[in-house]
């Protein structure tokens, strides 16, 4: 028999993680799909998890660019020697 909130679950996963939807659009998706009784609350926490872990990820990814960034400043302002 299917399975609709396995299969929300893992469909709002995937999406998450291929960055189709921000975060925080799974997030209240997942939440108003828990809400109306298609998602269990076993298969929700799941999607939470990952959204934090996907969250996690941009979070670094964003810091690493402006780093590097920051380094392709500060190699452009050094002064030339004559």
């Amino acid at each position: 028999m299917f399975n609709l909130s396995a299969w929300l679950r893992d469909n709002l996963i995937q999406a998450c993680r291929e960055r189709s939807f921000t975060v925080a659009q799974v997030n209240l998706m997942a939440f108003n799909y828990l809400q109306k009784s298609q998602l269990t609350q076993e298969d929700f926490d799941d999607v939470i998890v990952v959204t934090a872990e996907v969250q996690a990820e941009i979070e670094r990814e964003q810091t690493e660019r402006q780093e590097q960034t920051e380094e392709q400043q500060e190699e452009y302002e050094e002064p030339m020697e004559p």
